[in-house]
């Protein structure tokens, strides 16, 4: 009788996290946590700018979060701040079956490297290319500039964050 009273009020408070309309991510490596649009503190707007607040985390720690363009599906990966931080790559394995669409890439304040990219692999192995504005790249940063669109909506196998990643921008010639 006490296992299952403790097994309801696990479950209980489960349900209520995953309803949460704004996300904190604790230190776990894998949040399945649905996108809002907005941050915790900032109202929702009908702007037509990006948005830039689809993957929090915590002070010193790095997300990457990958989605539908709506974020109707998507799902966040801690990486290890003490790694990258001491200048080696990370990386974490998608076990997801979802045609992503945009990846976005967040740095919590204070983590040292505000350069830091990340490099998403397909399951061919291939890179994946992606866009923010004008620029097509295969390793992407946060640069509170918002999320990169894939360039064709892709399965994932692998993400990969490495501090000696640079930017490979990809635009042709003007």
């Amino acid at each position: 009788m006490q296992y299952t009273t403790i097994a309801t009020t696990l479950l209980a408070l489960t349900s209520s996290t995953l309803a949460l309309p704004a996300p904190q991510i604790a230190a776990d490596s894998v949040c399945n946590c649905p996108s809002t649009g907005t941050t915790p503190s900032a109202p929702a707007t009908s702007s037509a700018a990006p948005d830039k607040s689809t993957v929090f985390v915590d002070p010193g720690r790095v997300g990457v979060g990958l989605s539908k363009l709506d974020n109707s599906e998507g799902i966040t990966f801690l990486f290890d701040q003490d790694t990258l931080a001491a200048g080696m790559q990370d990386t974490r394995d998608v076990v997801q079956t979802t045609l992503y669409e945009k990846v976005e890439i967040a740095l919590g304040d204070g983590f040292p490297n505000k350069d830091l990219r990340c490099q998403l692999i397909d399951l061919n192995g291939n890179t994946v290319f992606a866009t923010r504005g004008a620029n097509l790249d295969d390793t992407f940063s946060d640069a509170d500039k918002g999320f990169w669109t894939l360039v064709t909506p892709t399965q994932i196998d692998t993400i990969v964050c490495d501090p000696g990643f640079k930017a490979n921008n990809r635009n042709p010639p003007a």
